[in-house]
């Protein structure tokens, strides 16, 4: 309040240092906020390299490793490069452009289509040869 006051009462130039005491107010606000991300950045980066050095989380990272094939991403990629190497008036774009359509949008999505692991009774080289298909039926 007793700055809009001095703002009223002294013209440009209490307007002027009104305008100087906001820019401090602000300066002192983006470096508090800037040291306030700082330590936070620093405290995620610890607990990130406390979660890597965890062996129940190096175990969980194991198994997720083994329960979808590299194939997944490297079927994809294959047809994206098929459809891409392809020029628009082909017939054969249709059936790339409908695999790649069919094709598991993600690595859960896989996992519902082919049934990995025990569960389907499948093993890794059979769900490997299933990815493969979907590749294959656009070739």
């Amino acid at each position: 309040m007793g700055i809009l006051v001095y703002s009223f009462l002294g013209g440009m130039k209490a307007v002027t240092w009104t305008q100087v005491a906001q820019y401090i107010v602000l300066i002192i606000a983006y470096m508090i906020l800037v040291f306030a991300i700082g330590q936070a950045l620093q405290s995620i980066e610890a607990k990130l390299v406390q979660l890597k050095g965890d062996p129940k989380e190096q175990e969980a990272r194991e198994i997720w490793k083994k329960e979808l094939p590299p194939s997944w991403e490297e079927g994809k990629k294959a047809l994206e490069e098929k459809l891409a190497s392809l020029p628009t008036d082909d017939p054969e774009r249709a059936k790339v452009e409908k695999a790649l359509k069919d094709y598991p949008k993600a690595p859960q999505e896989t996992k519902e289509k082919v049934g990995t692991g025990q569960k389907a009774g499948r093993s890794h080289v059979q769900t490997s040869q299933i990815l493969h298909h979907y590749t294959i039926q656009a070739c």
